[in-house]
């Protein structure tokens, strides 16, 4: 899921999969995890991938 479309349904999603940790390969990755570790005590880090972590907006 995509934190550009839908941020309520993504958080919904994770905290509805009883996810120990998340992996946050696109989009506003440092935002979601740490509003994941922070706010929510859910382990989560960013994964580089093909698809993220190329543009200077996401670095």
């Amino acid at each position: 899921m995509s934190d550009h479309a839908d941020w309520d349904g993504l958080l919904h999603t994770i905290k509805q999969s009883n996810a120990k940790k998340v992996f946050a390969t696109h989009g506003e990755t440092r935002v979601l995890v740490k509003y994941l570790e922070d706010v929510e005590g859910i382990a989560a880090e960013r994964l580089e991938t093909a698809f993220g972590m190329s543009s200077e907006h996401d670095q």
